[in-house]
Order: structure tokens, then sequence, then C-alpha cells
């Protein structure tokens, strides 16, 4: 018996393991992030501002803010880079960078449900 291809479009079936290992990371950092924020009363600027002044005290906080950061600016190059490869223009490029580094893996998923399909070289 034969299992039956439930990906649309060829191209899909390379990214519905990079899909799934976002989720598994990405759902229990939502929950830390929600913490995070209901400490601070959801305060957004007291939060960061409350963590950044706690960087000094403890090197583990400082590391988790650096990792972090990093994780943001590579998945927004990678965001960048697929986006101009399936030919989306610059303003497009921006809008989803943008959208990724607002709203996290949220954006990320949102871009990945729509993003045209991967035009040929050339």
């Amino acid at each position: 018996m034969h299992g039956h291809d439930l990906h649309l479009r060829p191209d899909d079936r390379d990214n519905t393991l990079l899909v799934v290992l976002i989720a598994l990371l990405a759902l229990p950092l939502a929950g830390l992030a929600w913490v995070w924020l209901e400490r601070a009363n959801y305060d957004v600027p007291r939060a960061f501002e409350r963590t950044l002044g706690q960087v000094d005290d403890d090197p583990l906080l400082l590391a988790v803010v650096a990792d972090f950061c990093l994780l943001v600016a590579t998945g927004a190059v990678l965001l960048w880079g697929d986006a101009r490869r399936r030919g989306v223009g610059l303003a497009g490029r921006a809008a989803w960078v943008l959208a990724f580094c607002v709203l996290g893996t949220l954006g990320l998923w949102m871009y990945l449900a729509v993003r045209p399909p991967l035009r040929p070289p050339g």
C-alpha cells in the first residue's frame, strides 16, 4: 500500500520538518514569553528594562539575550533570502522581516503559510 503525498507543492516537502521543528521550539518559548510579560504586568518596555537591568548580575541571562538576538537576526536573514528567491519584492521582503521581528515565530509561520512557490533560477 502506497502512502499519499499530502503536500500541495513539491518544494513543501523540504519545509515540513522545518515547520515542525519551529513549532516544537516555539510553543515552549511562547509560554516563557507570557510568563516574562506577566511578571512585568504586560508592560513590554518595563519587561525589557528589567531584563536588561538584570543582565549585569546574571551571565546566564546575558547568554540567553545574546542567543535570542542572534536567533532573530539569523531568522531575518534566512527569511529575506527565501523571499528573494521566491520573487517577493523589496517592500514585501521588508514587511515579512518586520512581521517576523515583531511577531516572532507567529510571523514566520504566517510567511511559511502564504509564501509563493519557488521560482526556477534564471
